[in-house]
């Protein structure tokens, strides 16, 4: 290892399960072409070969630091490297992305120490793994992702939360901040830019690539309720300490995100996300509607459920009356009828559980109709 006393950035990788990508990440580390770095590998509890390369690397190169965990997630790992780091600043990188040029941490490292910021970034590409081609053109959405011009810039002018890799920060400005990742599966990494970059108050930002993200090269993402929650929980972090610090296009732009993706999280919607959404439409009353549309959806589940019971119940009677009259016809004709009768119930249930005056009679009505059709259906049936 490198004297801990002459380290000016400490790399940090969290590590879990990346074999195929994490050869190429250490490569675009130790070969900057600023030499005293520290590269702290925290191998997450991998149960493939990432723990033999990085130690096949740690034989070669003295400058890198092994550390070996239990699976505790990627917040967790960054958090204890920060712990036992001895740069003069931190950097972040995953290990399934790397570097685009060997210069990257030395011209990082310049642009703090020159202009005296305790915090540092660069710009932001994607590379698809699948046409092998490098996009640096991204949506509006991502605006902050690019700098104009190399110059200082000023977080209440700035107010973007994403990219936290391509920054460096001075180690003990996060030590004395207690700046550190939530112990979340999804968007940590936007509340920790978010609070480092507005406590440090001003940042110098380059006008130079500094970091490259891999993209179409991981399966599909198992959505929970875990990240579900986890999401949510983080858009209200930052909603609460936007609004604490006036920070209005970053409130803006975090409640876009959150309707951005609140479809992806339909299908594990439950009560206890309810009640984040709640929390979320509390701190930002734009976002009322999706407190409506969540509650009508957990209703829907639940009649769901209901209608199921229901047609349970009539799949016996059916059965039933088929062997009376030994007309499967008959059976499947009842059966299709009774379902959309049902369903038709229930849809008329719900508008009027949602909707106010003349529409909430009407519906009501509706509801009332389909209930006699049911009875009349069910006697039919003997």
């Amino acid at each position: 290892m490198a004297n801990s006393n002459n380290i000016k950035i400490s790399v940090i990788i969290p590590i879990y399960n990346v074999e195929s990508y994490l050869e190429e990440c250490l490569n675009s580390v130790i070969s900057q072409t600023l030499k005293e770095i520290e590269i702290i590998c925290v191998n997450d509890g991998s149960t493939d070969n990432s723990l033999n390369i990085i130690q096949k690397y740690a034989n070669e190169d003295s400058r890198i630091v092994i550390v070996d965990q239990k699976n505790q997630g990627v917040s967790r790992a960054r958090n204890n490297a920060i712990k036992i780091a001895t740069g003069e600043f931190v950097c972040f990188i995953d290990p399934d992305d790397f570097y685009p040029t060997n210069d990257v941490l030395e011209a990082l490292y310049n642009g703090a120490v020159q202009n005296n910021v305790k915090v540092c970034g660069g710009e932001f590409q994607e590379f698809n793994e699948k046409n092998k081609t490098i996009n640096k053109i991204l949506s509006n959405f991502y605006y902050g992702y690019l700098f104009n011009e190399s110059k200082l810039v000023k977080y209440s002018d700035y107010q973007f939360a994403y990219g936290f890799h391509r920054f460096i920060y001075e180690r003990l400005f996060i030590l004395e901040n207690n700046l550190e990742f939530p112990p979340y599966v999804l968007y940590e990494d936007p509340v920790f830019l978010v609070k480092a970059l507005s406590t440090a108050g001003v940042f110098y930002g380059l006008h130079k690539t500094t970091y490259t993200h891999r993209i179409s090269h991981k399966p599909s993402y198992q959505l929970s309720e875990k990240s579900a929650h986890d999401f949510l929980q983080a858009i209200l972090d930052i909603l609460n300490f936007s609004l604490m610090n006036n920070y209005t296009k970053l409130t803006q732009d975090t409640a876009i995100r959150f309707e951005r993706d609140f479809p992806k999280y339909k299908p594990v919607l439950n009560s206890d996300l309810l009640n984040l959404i709640k929390q979320i439409a509390k701190v930002y009353p734009h976002l009322l509607i999706y407190v409506h549309f969540s509650d009508y959806i957990l209703s829907q589940q639940k009649n769901e459920k209901k209608i199921q019971n229901d047609l349970d119940g009539v799949k016996k009677e059916l059965i039933e009356l088929s062997a009376k009259v030994n007309d499967q016809y008959i059976t499947i004709s009842y059966a299709l009828n009774y379902k959309k009768i049902i369903m038709k119930y229930w849809q008329y249930k719900l508008l009027a559980k949602l909707t106010f005056g003349k529409k909430k009679k009407h519906y009501d009505d509706k509801r009332k109709i389909y209930k006699e059709k049911i009875k009349r259906v069910k006697k039919s049936f003997y």
